[in-house]
């Protein structure tokens, strides 16, 4: 793994709260603790494209062609014009956020809440309508993440304390439940680029385990990314190619002190399942990690007080 210059710290120390990176990869946007959201080239010299100021903002992500960008704020969901940091548009919602995405098409708007809850909203014409739809979790437990598969059959992927939720969110009734794996909440998931595999980031206590890899056909494990010592993981990723995963695991050193490691994964899911460490870096305060998902090469960690960028070609 070879970093590149960030020109160092460009937030200043304040916490980052939420980020996401465009799917063209060429800018991402930060939610920051001093109440703004901002957009940077993702470049060497990380120049400041905008800046939304009196913004609350939890969760970000941007929609499938990187032309909106959603908010999940205290108070309100805003919808942001990725391009000039305006909003587009702005709807109440009290409940607090924790997770929030885009259906494949861009037409809806997911997004989970502190007290179980997932909200939908659909887009028209870049306005959003009150939430057409509600499912929650069966324990009411925090949602953590969510995530659509991009295949187009509307399978909706959501994370509590409970374990792993599978939902058709077309009648938003349960499929399945991965529940048995994840003793505990998994704190990051995604789906391959096909949809056939998802990645779960495994909790603390899971065996060393820092993610699963599952057959989203039959929703059976396909492998176990494991390393001595993890805790668990709080992001993961795959690369475009789905040769490589990412995960950002905590890993305890002789003392047993737990310390924040990226780890490079090479992964191959057929004829025996293999995985190899590619690379490791500890990177103290390491808060959260977002990897493009069109150009694998490059992907923004978030750490308290800075950023950096690097590159995943071998």
């Amino acid at each position: 793994i070879k970093p590149f210059s960030s020109n160092g710290s460009v937030f200043d120390g304040y916490s980052i709260l939420g980020s996401a990176f465009h799917p063209h990869g060429t800018h991402f946007v930060v939610a920051l603790g001093d109440q703004s959201l901002k957009c940077y080239a993702a470049d060497h010299q990380l120049k400041s494209v905008w800046t939304q100021k009196g913004i609350q903002a939890k969760v970000v992500c941007y929609n499938s062609d990187g032309s909106l960008i959603a908010a999940a704020c205290h108070g309100s969901l805003k919808i942001i014009n990725s391009s000039t940091g305006q909003d587009v548009a702005n709807v109440p919602f009290f409940p607090v956020p924790t997770a929030i995405c885009f259906s494949p098409d861009g037409a809806r708007i997911v997004c989970g809440s502190q007290d179980g809850v997932i909200y939908f909203y659909d887009l028209y014409e870049h306005i959003i309508e009150p939430a057409q739809q509600i499912m929650a979790s069966p324990s009411k437990k925090e949602i953590n993440c969510l995530a659509f598969s991009p295949n187009g059959g509307g399978v909706l992927v959501s994370s509590s304390s409970d374990g792993i939720d599978i939902w058709d969110s077309s009648s938003c009734l349960p499929i399945t439940k991965l529940g048995e794996a994840h003793r505990d909440s998994s704190r990051s998931l995604c789906f391959s680029s096909d949809g056939k595999k998802l990645l779960t980031a495994a909790a603390s206590g899971e065996s060393n385990a820092a993610a699963i890899i599952w057959d989203t056909t039959t929703w059976t494990q396909l492998c176990q990314l494991a390393i001595p010592g993890s805790q668990g993981s709080k992001w993961v990723a795959f690369a475009p190619d789905e040769s490589m995963v990412f995960t950002c695991t905590y890993l305890t050193d002789s003392a047993g002190k737990w310390i924040d490691t990226l780890i490079a994964w090479k992964v191959t899911t057929t004829a025996g399942s293999q995985q190899e460490v590619l690379s490791t870096y500890s990177l103290a305060g390491l808060i959260g990690v977002e990897c493009c998902t069109s150009i694998w090469k490059v992907v923004v960690c978030a750490a308290h007080g800075g950023i950096r960028l690097w590159d995943f070609s071998l």
